[in-house]
């Protein structure tokens, strides 16, 4: 006679075995409440589906057993992270981005406001102002006195504040002179030699009386006198022959040296100094 049904009291004990079950044939329905174990479950196989929401407590995870892998991007913030627990090894180098660094006041800097090493602090800068250190801390302050600063960087020397120990030697040439701003008083004494004159720039009005000696004026031919031709330009009367006077020749005209005609007196006049 064939079979056509197997009863529960006619299979013994264990007498199933994993071959014996078609594959997905065992569902929900058929295993027993709190039958199986972490041993039944294959490595890997429960994945977030297989969890229901907010089924996994702080009891059911092992130390150490969650990893960087396991977070989802996003998922730590700040509620997260005990007080005082991330220290300065658990950051990588360069990956603290400014957006992570508290907000400061506006128009501040950060930096070690001390003369020994240590944390950072806020220092204010207002407009104009420019960060000075001095070995102990910085502090912030405006250019003043003879110089000033705008906040576009436009630097101003106030009039009258540059002194002559200030420039170096051989530092002005005369492009940076005003035009007529050299006057006697800024000139030294015998600093003006005949090299730095126009040609032809010494006049009348430059030579003072009394200053042309007789040296000073050019050779001439022995015997000549200087006198003055009817335009009154110097000339010379040529040198006479012994014996001869000099002789007017009138208005408009030089004298010249002529010879005494025979018949002529002539009268001499001596002058004496009376005696002392």
């Amino acid at each position: 006679m064939a079979l056509t049904k197997i009863v529960t009291n006619a299979i013994t004990d264990d007498a199933i075995t994993a071959a014996k079950i078609a594959d997905g044939t065992i569902v929900a329905a058929d295993l027993a409440a709190n039958s199986v174990d972490s041993s039944e479950l294959v490595s890997g196989s429960v994945d977030t589906a297989h969890i229901a929401a907010d089924n996994i407590v702080a009891s059911l995870i092992a130390d150490d057993a969650i990893d960087s892998e396991h977070y989802t991007d996003g998922s730590i913030d700040a509620a997260h992270i005990a007080s005082d627990a991330v220290i300065t090894a658990k950051i990588l180098d360069a990956n603290v981005t400014l957006a992570k660094i508290a907000s400061q006041a506006a128009n501040t800097v950060l930096v070690r406001d001390a003369s020994s090493s240590g944390v950072v602090s806020a220092k204010a800068v207002t407009t104009t102002q420019l960060l000075i250190g001095d070995g102990t801390g910085f502090t912030a302050a405006a250019l003043s006195g003879d110089v000033t600063m705008t906040n576009a960087g436009v630097v101003t020397i106030a009039n009258n504040s540059i002194e002559a120990a200030m420039m170096a030697d051989n530092s002005i040439d005369s492009d940076d002179y005003v035009d007529g701003s050299i006057d006697n008083a800024h000139i030294a004494d015998d600093a003006i030699d005949s090299e730095h004159y126009a040609a032809g720039s010494i006049d009348t009005a430059h030579i003072a009386d009394d200053q042309i000696t007789l040296a000073k004026m050019a050779s001439g031919t022995d015997g000549n006198i200087i006198t003055y031709d009817a335009s009154g330009n110097p000339a010379a009367v040529a040198t006479g022959s012994s014996g001869q006077l000099l002789q007017s020749a009138g208005a408009g005209a030089p004298p010249v040296f002529a010879t005494v005609t025979s018949g002529t007196s002539w009268q001499a006049v001596v002058s004496t100094e009376p005696a002392a």
